[in-house]
């Protein structure tokens, strides 16, 4: 643990250590099927879970990783949003479990699922399976080449400029649009790619908050190389 980030890793067996779960109900995000969720509001539960001697005012932003190894980085605003949820107890769920519509398949949501509330114009990707939580009380420095191997200068600045003002990668960039990583994998192919970034309403055939690419045609090409390299990043 450094002095700028606190780390806390959550197991299952933690959760007898809460009581007076809250509940509601809602449509999930990831499914649309209408469940009830038991815990808490994000920042009641990062408070329960932050060091006495700390206050979440103090944090700038909180990296939630799940057991696979996803990153994703909520800012501010988000931690102090008492509309966002974080479940640890689901009732009605399938046997199968939750249902992932962009990935088409099941997922077993434990041990944590933090259902993120859309704002006025964007809707959040929530994430789950979240076991280790990460507050950073410091900006994280955006330093792509650093954690994506093969990604040049170039890729970077082009990446940062076009891509991460609105999406998040490696709990780097934006928040106002689903992370990178769930873009790329349901635009697989090339030309679909080219498609989406130089006409993105067109393209998804539905109204998005999502700017058309406007650089030079070499410049799209070395945008698509950066974003085939992230796509098959681990």
């Amino acid at each position: 643990m450094t002095i700028n980030q606190i780390s806390k890793t959550y197991n299952t067996a933690d959760k007898d250590h809460f009581n007076e779960l809250k509940v509601i109900e809602k449509k999930d995000p990831n499914s649309g099927d209408t469940l009830k969720y038991h815990g808490f509001s994000l920042p009641d539960f990062l408070g329960k879970i932050l060091p006495k001697n700390r206050k979440l005012k103090e944090v700038h932003s909180v990296d939630v990783i799940a057991k696979d190894g996803y990153l994703m980085n909520l800012p501010k605003g988000i931690l102090l949003d008492s509309k966002n949820f974080v479940t640890l107890k689901v009732e009605n769920a399938p046997p199968k479990g939750l249902y992932n519509k962009l990935l088409k398949n099941y997922f077993d949501w434990k041990p944590i699922y933090i259902l993120l509330a859309p704002t006025t114009k964007h809707s959040l990707s929530s994430p789950y399976q979240v076991n280790k939580i990460i507050f950073n009380t410091t900006k994280v420095a955006l330093d792509l080449r650093s954690s994506i191997p093969g990604l040049d200068q170039k890729s970077s600045a082009l990446l940062q400029k076009s891509c991460l003002k609105c999406h998040s990668l490696h709990s780097q960039g934006g928040f106002k649009a689903p992370p990178l990583k769930a873009v790329l994998i349901r635009y697989k192919n090339n030309e679909k790619l080219k498609k989406l970034l130089k006409d993105p309403q067109g393209t998804a055939k539905r109204q998005i908050e999502m700017s058309p690419f406007k650089g030079s045609q070499k410049d799209l090409n070395d945008l698509i190389k950066a974003l085939n390299i992230i796509r098959e990043a681990p």
